[in-house]
């Protein structure tokens, strides 16, 4: 995931990147992440550009979790969601 959020780092304005994963099965009840899912937060920069170095790039059946929801397409045009924590 550290790959993640280097490449997301180098985009145009794009202030912070941090990535928090929950590998355990239950729920974090600190911060209400569900388990076995990552959650990046973004601060800057273009959604849709954050969202496809994330699809690219996050670990196979890996679930994405946060407040911004952006379709990509996969490299045979299916569409698929991918979600980031947009920080104001």
């Amino acid at each position: 995931m550290k790959h993640i959020e280097e490449l997301i780092k180098a985009l145009p304005g794009v202030e912070f990147v941090h990535i928090h994963y929950n590998p355990n099965q239950a729920t974090d009840k600190a911060t209400g992440q569900a388990g076995g899912t990552f959650k990046v937060y973004v601060k800057g920069g273009k959604k849709k550009e954050i969202a496809n170095i994330i699809w690219l790039h996050k670990y196979i059946r890996s679930l994405s979790q946060g407040n911004t929801q952006v379709k990509v397409k996969d490299c045979c045009g299916y569409k698929h969601m991918i979600n980031f924590e947009r920080l104001l």
